[in-house]
């Protein structure tokens, strides 16, 4: 039940205690310094526990070096036994994620379907390519939607020039999302993994009987805003491509209109357009503790191996295992750039202007750690794997940096 508190602003206590109390002269001063040392409002919940949060905007940093509120608050937790990423209170999902199943309810079903959110310049097209490449599977992406297939009257399996399978849907737009849904892509079993950027309008395709398992991985916000930044400037089969970003520095892209905005953060959120909150962040938070097999790129080969144990896709055969190898050594398509020194007056535009976004991401590796519980028996077949689907794939790979062909949101 979500608690009900009152909020005291320093003008009420200042109210309260020099005036309306009429107190002597030193304590009135006192009560003064009180308020202006805190120089934030608290919330003050009659039913306060440790699991609930305490609100302290400006004690997250103190100039004399003492220990900050915040800072404290956390030591009691883990001094207590209390998990980083506990269930958020007073948070609650949208109604549109209602059939992705939760993480860990194991063990996965028959019918669910693997559900790829696609965070772009993160290793998603070595991913997409090792399981449609190598391993066949069927993926409902926006390639089966090209050549004027997404005119199609029905559904479809298509192959592209290399062999790779695709349902004829588009599932990285609003429009073709409902597209699909209204074809039933879920209902007609065509799809080994859809894949998508577009998280809650995608997750409503699923139903009871037939729910998305979803999975992504995450990267370093400032290295993919700087990834994404050389990209868009020679990416010009893409619809976000932008040649003037050649000819100008990370620094002035940092500070222009181009640049993202805690696009995680947004797209989990589903709050693509207005000012965000640090409620959005939790909201993106709950949503990847609860509902997100978290991989993380720096931590690429023990991602991989989760994505296998946990959906249970065996490598087929040797020829599979040289072309997941050849993916994995070779990205798809890598893009070598320039980097940026942390510390330096890029990295520090680029994090102010994604500061939700860093503070989601190292919630996503507390996260990665976490859900390592769930893969305690690696060399022991997962008990939590179903069925293995008709078209199966292998480890999952993905590269430090790779030009992403997806359409960029």
């Amino acid at each position: 039940m979500a608690s009900t508190g009152t909020r005291f602003s320093s003008s009420t206590i200042f109210r309260s205690c020099c005036i309306r109390t009429k107190p002597s002269l030193g304590t009135c001063m006192l009560t003064l310094m009180v308020i202006l040392l805190m120089g934030a409002s608290v919330q003050f919940n009659a039913d306060f526990s440790f699991a609930n949060k305490l609100s302290v905007s400006s004690f997250d940093a103190n100039s004399n070096g003492a220990p900050s509120a915040l800072s404290l608050l956390s030591s009691t937790y883990s001094e207590h036994g209390f998990s980083s990423t506990a269930p958020l209170d007073n948070i609650k999902l949208s109604n549109s994620l209602k059939y992705l199943a939760d993480v860990d309810d194991l063990p996965l079903q028959q019918n669910d379907i693997p559900f790829f959110f696609h965070v772009p310049r993160s290793g998603g097209s070595t991913m997409k390519d090792i399981m449609g490449s190598c391993f066949g599977m069927v993926m409902a992406s926006d390639v089966g939607a090209r050549d004027g297939h997404k005119y199609d009257k029905t559904l479809q399996v298509i192959e592209d020039s290399e062999g790779s399978k695709f349902v004829n849907v588009d599932t990285t737009t609003a429009v073709g999302i409902h597209r699909a849904k209204s074809l039933n892509l879920v209902e007609s079993g065509l799809a080994d993994v859809i894949v998508t950027q577009h998280l809650h309008p995608a997750a409503t395709m699923f139903n009871e009987n037939q729910r998305g398992r979803m999975f992504t991985m995450m990267r370093n916000p400032i290295e993919r805003a700087v990834s994404l930044f050389h990209y868009l400037g020679v990416a010009d089969w893409e619809p976000t491509y932008d040649p003037d970003l050649a000819y100008i520095s990370i620094e002035m892209y940092a500070r222009s209109k181009r640049i993202e905005h805690n696009w995680m953060v947004r797209f989990l959120s589903n709050e693509l357009e207005r000012d965000l909150t640090e409620k959005h962040l939790d909201v993106a938070k709950e949503v990847l503790r609860k509902k997100c097999l978290v991989g993380i790129l720096d931590e690429k080969a023990e991602s991989f191996m989760r994505f296998e144990k946990y959906f249970g896709w065996p490598l087929p055969s040797e020829e599979a295992k040289s072309c997941h190898e050849n993916f994995i050594e070779n990205a798809s398509n890598k893009h070598d750039h320039p980097l940026i020194e942390e510390g330096s007056a890029a990295w520090e535009l680029l994090s102010v202007k994604n500061d939700l976004d860093m503070k989601l991401y190292e919630y996503g590796k507390e996260l990665f750690r976490e859900q390592a519980r769930l893969f305690m028996n690696k060399n022991q077949q997962p008990q939590n794997a179903a069925p293995a689907p008709n078209q199966q794939t292998a480890q999952i790979g993905a590269a430090s940096d790779e030009q992403n062909n997806a359409p960029m949101v």
